[in-house]
């Protein structure tokens, strides 16, 4: 039974340990699978305002490398890239590595977060605010820079009902003033919505909405025309996903990946299981345990005080340190008159050359002064 109980300690131990891991994966795995863990239009984003369906179906297609960042796009290479950035919104500031890859021969597609209309109201009230224009030099945008126009309609009043408080699917811009670069792919409502320009020896594509490019977009009207068209004869697909706020700040998992000590870890897993296995079952075998078996008998305390003095003590001086730790301890019991007598007999024997027959003569002494009665008899 003894034997038993801690086999079975060590393994509910290691039970608990599992149990407490699969719980933590399991509530990281919860976290991150919701919708609100990630921003509207992320790869990583599963629901309908997501567009993690986008991802995996280009990575099916044969010929095509699929992959996502959250870190700066220095290692990024232009030719036969292209780069995406969704859920684009003003103002916004790409990376300056961005010119550097389209210049480079690769493909840069900006697909905008859709906004709702704006009212007239609103719009006059923001002119009236601002007071009269003032002859200042104009900082122009990003947009402004590479040639186009950001728009938004406007309305004199909200549906009836009121505006959803979901993001909209439908969006209320489209581009303007068009640099001669820019070619129009696609209008809605007679105004462009997809552009796309040449620069130097990539391209520069604007898309008026993210959308299409959705999971909602791609399970409910998928046009494979138009994706295939985004993407041009690319063969390297990355998505930036650092424009949305996502950092990749490293984690244990991605240095041992890095650096190949997915070994290690497996050596330092066996090492546990040995020394579970070693703490629950021994290597070697118990003894038997005999009801009958007798222990080990160890010396007695007399004979321990024997063999430390034969070690310590020669025998011509036995008696001399006898009689001295005698003097020290039990002689002070006796009266001045017989410890004097005592003293003189231990005295001269402590000098004889035979320590067995000295102390012989000092016990007799002894007999005589504490039992008086035993000499009157025998006289």
């Amino acid at each position: 039974m003894n034997s038993i109980a801690p086999r079975l300690n060590v393994f509910f131990a290691a039970l608990l340990a599992v149990a407490f891991v699969v719980g933590v994966y399991a509530l990281f795995r919860l976290r991150f699978e919701a919708a609100d863990a990630y921003p509207i239009y992320s790869t990583l984003r599963p629901d309908p305002l997501g567009a993690r369906a986008l991802y995996e179906s280009l990575a099916l297609q044969p010929g095509l490398t699929v992959s996502r960042t959250m870190r700066p796009l220095t290692r990024v290479k232009g030719p036969d890239t292209a780069l995406f950035y969704l859920g684009v919104e003003e103002p916004f500031a790409p990376s300056p590595d961005f010119e550097r890859i389209a210049a480079g021969g690769g493909r840069v597609v900006m697909a905008f977060v859709p906004v709702r209309p704006r009212l007239e109201a609103a719009v006059e009230l923001e002119r009236q605010l601002r007071g009269p224009a003032k002859e200042t030099k104009h900082t122009p945008t990003f947009f402004e820079q590479i040639g186009v126009t950001l728009v938004v309609d406007t309305v004199k009043q909200p549906p009836q009902g009121g505006w959803s408080s979901d993001p909209p699917r439908d969006t209320a811009l489209w581009f303007d003033k068009l640099a001669p670069e820019w070619s129009v792919a696609r209008r809605h409502r007679n105004h462009p919505v997809w552009i796309e320009r040449p620069w130097k020896t990539g391209s520069i594509v604007l898309v008026s909405d993210s959308w299409m490019l959705s999971n909602e977009a791609l399970a409910r009207e998928p046009d494979a025309v138009a994706l295939a068209g985004l993407v041009g004869s690319a063969h390297k697909v990355i998505f930036d996903e650092g424009h949305l706020g996502l950092e990749d700040s490293g984690s244990v998992a991605g240095l041992l990946r890095r650096y190949h000590l997915q070994g290690l870890v497996l050596a330092l897993l066996a090492l546990a299981g040995l020394y579970v296995w070693k703490s629950s079952s021994p290597f070697l075998a118990r003894p038997p345990k005999s009801a009958g078996a007798a222990g080990l008998r160890g010396f007695s305390s007399a004979s321990g005080l024997v063999s430390l003095l034969e070690r310590s003590v020669r025998p011509a001086q036995l008696l001399e340190v006898c009689l001295r730790e005698y003097k020290q301890t039990a002689a002070r019991t006796l009266p001045e008159k017989p410890r004097a007598k005592l003293e003189e007999v231990m005295s001269a024997s402590a000098r004889s050359a035979d320590p067995a027959r000295g102390y012989e003569t000092i016990r007799h002494a002894l007999e005589e002064i504490r039992q008086p009665w035993k000499q009157t008899s025998n006289n």
